[in-house]
Formats: C-alpha cells, sequence, structure tokens
C-alpha cells in the first residue's frame, strides 16, 4: 500500500490548507473542495494543448461535481511535495486513484493516473487563489472521450462561457449544483 508524504513538513498554514484541498478532492464533494478557496480562485489545467478552459471558483465546482459524479472513491496522493514559503507556493507531485461507478470500456475497474498541482496560496496561506493542474495528456483524452458528456461543462467561446457563468452563478446561489448541472446540460 501507498503511503502518502507527510505534509508536515510544511509550514503549519500550509499543511492546513493543502490538506483542505486534497480532502476535498477524496471527499468527492464539490462543496467541501472549494472550501479552501479564494473568491477570487482561477483553476488552469495544463498543457495549454489540451484547450480547457481557465475556470473561476464557482466554474471549477461545477467541473469537479461532473467528474466526481464518475467515482465511487478518489485519492490524490502526494508524491513529493516542494513548498516556496516566501512566494506562497506548494508544488505537488501526485498519483491520483480512484474507482469508477461503472467498470470502464477496457474492464478495469481503478483510474490510475499522475498530476502536478501548483497551488498559489494567499498571503496568510489560508486560501487557495490559483491552482495550475498540469494533468497526463494522455489519460485527459481517454476521459474525455469515455465520459464526455462531463466534459460538456467545457465552454468553447466567450460567448458561450457567459451564458453558462449565468446559469452557474443562479443555481450556486441557489445552493444547487445538481440544478446547474442540469441546466448547464440543457444548454448544450
Amino acid at each position: 500500500m501507498e503511503r502518502p508524504l507527510n505534509l508536515e513538513r510544511l509550514s503549519p498554514t500550509h499543511t492546513r490548507t493543502i490538506r483542505a484541498l486534497l480532502d476535498g478532492y477524496a471527499s468527492l464533494s464539490a462543496k467541501k473542495l472549494i472550501e479552501p478557496l479564494s473568491s477570487d480562485f482561477i483553476h488552469h489545467v495544463l498543457p495549454t494543448s489540451l484547450g480547457m478552459p481557465s475556470r473561476t471558483r464557482e466554474e471549477f465546482a461545477l467541473c469537479a461535481a461532473g467528474i466526481f459524479s464518475i467515482f465511487e472513491e478518489f485519492r490524490m496522493i502526494p508524491t513529493r511535495i516542494y513548498e516556496d514559503e516566501q512566494r506562497d507556493v506548494v508544488v505537488i507531485h501526485a498519483k491520483m486513484k480512484g474507482t469508477p461507478r461503472n467498470r470502464r470500456k477496457d474492464g478495469r475497474m481503478n483510474w490510475e493516473n499522475e498530476c502536478l498541482l501548483m497551488v498559489h496560496l494567499s498571503k496568510d496561506g489560508k486560501q487557495v487563489v490559483k491552482l495550475e493542474e498540469f494533468v497526463d495528456s494522455a489519460k485527459a483524452v481517454e476521459m474525455r472521450r469515455n465520459h464526455g458528456y462531463k466534459f460538456s461543462l467545457m465552454a468553447a467561446d466567450s460567448r458561450e462561457a457567459l451564458i453558462r457563468n449565468a446559469i452557474m452563478t443562479t443555481c450556486l446561489a441557489a445552493g444547487t449544483i445538481m440544478s446547474a448541472m442540469w441546466l448547464w446540460n440543457w444548454y448544450d
């Protein structure tokens, strides 16, 4: 069994914030995932060749809810962590392991992947202000192919992004991510 890296090597405030972020992924709850995120949070998926748009906190929550619905269980296991306390940045190389709700087309039950997270924290270290997630391109394409409807959450242009943002903001303000996802897919 793999042992997660000891986060206690980080500064105490960074440890709490990074632990909250990783626990949010493992919870499969978009609401819990966004708890440590600042109101002006931005998420970037790299490499840019994947064509995934940058996301605000609310857009990230909606996308995460769609992806989380694929899994019964999910963990992000840090294998290496680097911290720049002066710049409030933590870089995490992590293995991602999950159990999909449905058997994959290739018959395997587990999803394994890896990523590099560049986590930019607020000056006090208590919130994530930016997350740059460098993903395995082949796995991202595979997931898009197998679960394309979950990836319909991505806007193709600025007009669509504005419409989707209005839908999502309205539904999230009402406290219902499922309604936002339904309306989002209806717009497609």
